[in-house]
């Protein structure tokens, strides 16, 4: 489908932190009094204290600007700023996860001290910080940030269900990406964008669920025509006796991106089942049902949570109650599971599922009876 592309300009405010660092020295630098100092092309040093402010580049999304930095000795007690010959500068994107990139043009200094580089920014609101560091290890530092509308595609909205998205480990969260483009007449949805969901963050070791339902650590979906990417967000169960927080990224290939965090509780309680005997004659029996619950995060010795309810379902055979309460040690039992003739040895004679809901979470655990 066609693309829009919205032509406002993107400002860049960079601020310019100079350096000067003493290092070993260099053929260029010998002694290591190197300063860096970020200039513009007309020669004129960035200090932020100069206007009262921030210096501002105005550059098209997508579009490139030189970065220059001038590398001068002081003489004379600073009454003379010498520039320094053929030293090499070397350019650092610190935040390449934002889409931007930086290429060197020129990586030692010309015969007025300057080195070049060239930024590119990344179509998105994310700030980049670049470092120009000499051989000798003087260094300048600068932050950019971006202000004004992306070009073309861009992530306009993410949304979660549940809202809030706090879930405990296992369970999901459907999360929602929606795509559009910006013109002369506003938003429109895009329809057939991939977008790339990624867990940059991952206190849980959440995974989402792809297509087969495999857990994977990235997935990419595309948008339908109302421009949404949807993606399944199962929470993990690292960390399990604290709350942890995941940050679930959503990218498009221009860099476009935007990011939600979900909150994975931590897990208070812990539900077992147990069936006294495990295996029954081919001929039939009963075996008894018990589970316990207990708060993982409780002090002492006794964990178990006195009374609560308990509900018991079952695949094949026939439970003497469909519910219990737990007493003083976390324990429900007094349900009987009563199986019917079996036919081989080792097949299935039931499965018994117990299940709580404590503070609006839900816990299950199950047993399998087989006969023999």
């Amino acid at each position: 489908m066609r693309k829009y592309f919205h032509g406002s300009v993107l400002f860049l405010c960079i601020l310019a932190l100079c350096v000067s660092g003493c290092g070993g020295g260099s053929a260029a630098d010998p002694m290591g009094t190197a300063t860096v100092q970020f200039i513009d092309e007309t020669g004129k040093v960035l200090f932020p204290e100069e206007g009262g402010g921030l210096f501002a580049f105005s550059i098209m999304p997508g579009e490139s600007r030189q970065l220059i930095v001038w590398v001068t000795n002081a003489r004379d007690g600073g009454k003379t700023i010498v520039p320094v010959i053929n030293e090499k500068v070397t350019f650092t994107l610190l935040t390449p996860g934002n889409g931007g990139s930086v290429t060197m043009v020129k990586d030692r200094t010309d015969a007025n001290g300057r080195a070049v580089g060239l930024y590119t920014a990344g179509n998105n609101f994310q700030f980049d910080e670049v470092r120009a560091t000499t051989e000798a290890g003087a260094a300048a530092q600068l932050t950019i940030i971006k202000v004004g509308a992306i070009a073309g595609a861009r992530i306009a909205s993410m949304a979660t269900s549940p809202t809030p998205p706090t879930v405990t480990a296992n369970q999901t969260v459907v999360i929602t990406a929606t795509v559009n483009v910006n013109d002369v007449t506003g938003g429109h949805p895009v329809q057939g964008e991939p977008v790339t969901f990624t867990l940059p963050t991952n206190g849980s070791g959440a995974c989402f669920i792809n297509a087969v339902n495999a857990c994977v650590v990235s997935v990419i979906a595309s948008s339908d025509a109302s421009g949404n990417a949807v993606a399944v967000y199962r929470a993990g169960g690292g960390s399990p006796n604290v709350d942890v927080y995941d940050t679930v990224r959503a990218t498009l290939a221009n860099g476009s991106t935007s990011s939600v965090v979900i909150t994975r509780s931590a897990v208070m309680y812990s539900l077992t089942v147990t069936a006294d005997p495990t295996t029954l004659n081919v001929g039939g029996g009963s075996s008894a049902i018990k589970a316990n619950v207990v708060n993982l995060n409780a002090t002492g010795t006794n964990k178990g949570v006195s009374g609560v309810t308990v509900t018991f379902t079952n695949a094949g055979g026939a439970l003497s109650a469909t519910s219990a309460t737990t007493d003083g040690n976390g324990n429900a039992g007094g349900i009987v599971f009563t199986a019917g003739a079996g036919v081989v040895a080792g097949t299935t004679a039931g499965v018994v599922t117990a299940s709580i809901t404590v503070s609006g979470n839900t816990y299950t655990a199950a047993v399998v009876i087989n006969y023999k």
